[in-house]
């Protein structure tokens, strides 16, 4: 779903477009394929359209971050920016898109939780967990 999230928020409104155009490379790329092949292709083409739909990610990219910097700087309880906020937006946009129906005020809770328990290991950024549902 994150790694969905992030692809559909780089591509916008192009990702059907995406889904179609690998479907037919595949079947260019093949020579012998019959009509029950490139009807089982086009099948996977909709299964992951449906499920695009399904997880509600069809207009991920217009949706806003739960955290702007200044809310990630106030949850990390920091005054001036520091070197990797990239990241720690990142991190906060795949929490975001694992708990989609959340509100801005779990988000900023849930970064707390996992700062503090950074600071208080020795776990790189890439360590920290989202709590996939």
């Amino acid at each position: 779903m994150i790694r969905a999230g992030f692809w559909m928020g780089n591509i916008k409104e192009l990702w059907r477009v995406a889904l179609v155009l690998h479907a037919l490379l595949d079947v260019i790329t093949c020579t012998d394929l019959g009509d029950t092949e490139v009807k089982q292709r086009a099948g996977k083409c909709l299964a992951a359209e449906a499920a695009i739909m399904e997880l509600g990610l069809e207009d991920i990219w217009n949706v806003k971050p739960l955290l702007d910097g200044k809310k990630i700087m106030s949850a990390l309880g920091l005054e001036k920016g520091i070197p990797g906020m990239k990241e720690w937006q990142n991190h906060v946009r795949k929490w975001q898109l694992c708990h989609m129906t959340a509100t801005a005020e779990e988000c900023y809770e849930w970064l707390k939780d996992e700062y503090q328990h950074k600071r208080q290991s020795p776990l790189k950024m890439e360590e920290l967990s989202v709590h996939i549902p």
